[in-house]
């Protein structure tokens, strides 16, 4: 056996090594998860960012387009699924979502939609800002059914004249709180978890095995 094929097998034992050593944390995380209570949790989840409107940029002197008395050259949709994740009802909810936003009256229009995207009745949202460039959504829910036992999801829509940031969620009342997941960045590290693992080279491989840790550990410890 030549140095090279020494080498090759090497790194080979290294990164088996280090994926049994990825794969017994996961194991711990899970078995954590597992032997928890679970608490009441309201989960904010970014699901979707879409654009609605947009004009081209040669034709965009020529048209005149208002969005509830706005005018814009462009329309976003960003929508939140609101869920609770405890094992009973919760009421009184009030949550803030932070958004960074360096764009004035960036959000035109909010509204809260049930399972048939009716406006929920008994909830409300409005914008304030905190700071320059910041800014946070208001909600208010009467109350909220667990998403365990009777599927319940609500939908926070957000229209805006350009894309935003979202920073996180927060809020808390007797016996709840709030977490917030990005689901589209999610998916995202998922796509480039993939290509590096599929790469071929040890090094990609291993940065692949560590960000796929860190993603389903996402999963795991949200709920």
């Amino acid at each position: 056996m030549n140095w090279s094929e020494l080498k090759n097998e090497a790194i080979s034992n290294y990164i088996v090594f280090v994926l049994g050593v990825i794969v017994g944390v996961l194991g711990w995380i899970i078995t954590q998860y597992i032997s928890r209570k679970k608490p009441q949790v309201i989960e904010v989840v970014k699901g979707e960012e879409t654009s609605v409107v947009e004009v081209d940029s040669n034709i965009k002197q020529d048209i005149k387009i208002e969005y509830k008395g706005n005018p814009v050259q462009s329309l976003y949709r960003t929508a939140y699924y609101i869920l609770n994740r405890g094992e009973s009802t919760i009421d009184n909810i009030k949550f803030e979502i932070q958004i960074e936003d360096q764009t004035q009256n960036n959000v035109l229009y909010s509204v809260i939609l049930d399972d048939s995207a009716k406006p929920l009745l008994g909830a409300t949202t409005n914008v304030q800002t905190v700071t320059v460039g910041k800014q946070e959504i208001l909600v208010n829910l009467d109350f909220l059914n667990p998403y365990s036992g009777y599927k319940e999801k609500i939908t926070l829509d957000v229209y805006s004249s350009s894309p935003f940031q979202t920073l996180t969620a927060r809020g808390r009342g007797r016996g709840w709180n709030v977490k917030y997941f990005d689901q589209i960045k999610y998916s995202e590290d998922i796509n480039v978890t993939i290509s590096l693992l599929v790469s071929g080279t040890p090094l990609a491989k291993f940065t692949g095995a560590v960000r796929l840790l860190e993603t389903i550990s996402q999963v795991v410890l949200r709920r």
